[in-house]
């Protein structure tokens, strides 16, 4: 719903750091779009409800997701299902 038009309130060094864990735990493509979409569901029933903050937080994390599927490969995503 609301994909763009949020400006992503953590700074590159979060970003990698959150990166990092996913890589660590080794999410994968297939999850990683799954939780990109539950992370953009729950985005929009917080800016649905009036929750300004929290879905802004939630915007953080469809970022970050959108990210990671982008750069999956470069930055060491696991090859296997």
């Amino acid at each position: 719903m609301k994909d763009s038009g949020y400006l992503n309130n953590w700074d590159e060094e979060r970003r990698d750091f959150e990166i990092e864990m996913l890589v660590m735990q080794k999410v994968n493509l297939m999850a990683a779009a799954l939780s990109l979409d539950r992370f953009k569901e729950t985005r929009d029933i917080c800016y649905q409800n009036g929750l300004e903050e929290a879905g802004k937080g939630f915007q953080n994390y469809v970022e970050l997701y959108k990210y990671y599927i982008k750069n999956y490969s470069k930055l060491g995503g696991p090859t296997s299902w």
